[in-house]
């Protein structure tokens, strides 16, 4: 049977919903490493750079993640900032770049407007550093994304609030911007600067500053999470919700807690020597309570120990 083509458009400016699963057996969850959601989330914002393109919000989980992104309209661009973008996509490469000529540098131009040239870059690159560290062969996921486009903010409202309550539905997170792989926990630290500012989702909400606009959204995302769209569903709890109602949704203060990596650390270094000294302590019979590499140092080293539970709100 042939596949339904994908519905793709580029003669404006187009939002999209974009859900891709991994392959493997029923019940695993590759992307629950923290890693892999790290790296996963890395590649996207990377590819963002050089794709004529915006992302609004998105959510990884653990056997498929969640998109939301706006690819603009089909169009022309100058030589000096395709060159630019051309950089990111292929770096150290100027002298091969000098030397295209003008059909070369139209397809380029029309494959950073397309959607599904974004996702392939991002999932091959995904796919090559996963079976690199694992040492594996094949694909990680299975086979094309879904996408389905969205017509007008309150579409995309509408499905950022699904993809945003898909941790809080499926049992893993209680409070929705606490969830590290989702980018509204981006948005709730201050970070979302690389996203879709959500006045620019909401632009007659009419609001003085941009901690408003999260205040509405998250009130949106709260009173939706407290209502079950389907049965035996996870919902946000009732005292949550009346506390965050009675703080007028106010966003919060949330901090990291302090770590302390190279005083109570077992070890410290590129997570390439940690898995390799892991390796070399279970093979001795030595038990590693916690054989995950933590994050830190911005992003320069890793730890063997995890000194923190993560976010707290204040």
């Amino acid at each position: 049977m042939a596949r339904i083509a994908r519905i793709k458009t580029d003669e404006v400016a187009t939002s999209y919903h974009i859900c891709q699963r991994t392959a493997g057996d029923k019940g695993a969850y590759p992307l629950m490493q923290e890693a892999n959601k790290r790296r996963l989330i890395d590649l996207m914002r990377h590819y963002s750079r050089p794709f004529f393109c915006e992302i609004s919000g998105f959510s990884v989980m653990g056997n498929h993640f969640h998109l939301v992104i706006k690819m603009e309209k089909n169009e022309e661009r100058s030589r000096a900032e395709l060159m630019k973008r051309a950089k990111v996509l292929y770096p150290n490469s100027d002298d091969i770049l000098e030397n295209w000529d003008d059909d070369q540098w139209e397809h380029f131009r029309k494959r950073l407007f397309n959607l599904s040239e974004y996702m392939s870059n991002v999932k091959a690159a995904f796919t090559k550093w996963h079976n690199k560290k694992h040492d594996r062969l094949g694909s990680f996921w299975n086979e094309r994304f879904k996408s389905a486009i969205l017509l007008g903010n309150n579409a995309i409202l509408e499905c950022l609030l699904y993809i945003d309550l898909n941790p809080l539905r499926a049992g893993i997170q209680e409070i929705p911007e606490l969830y590290k792989a989702g980018s509204l926990f981006l948005r709730h630290l201050g970070k979302d600067d690389w996203l879709m500012p959500l006045k620019q989702i909401l632009p007659s909400l009419q609001q003085p500053d941009d901690e408003s606009y999260l205040e509405y959204y998250r009130a949106k995302v709260y009173y939706r999470g407290s209502v079950a769209t389907k049965k035996n569903q996870a919902i946000l709890s009732k005292a949550l919700l009346e506390k965050e109602v009675e703080r007028g949704f106010k966003v919060p203060g949330m901090y990291l807690q302090k770590c302390h990596y190279f005083i109570g650390g077992l070890a410290i270094g590129s997570e390439r020597k940690i898995k390799r000294l892991v390796k070399k302590l279970q093979n001795k019979g030595h038990t590693i309570r916690d054989a995950i590499p933590i994050l830190h140092a911005n992003g320069n080293h890793q730890s063997l120990k995890r000194c923190r539970d993560g976010p707290v709100t204040t």
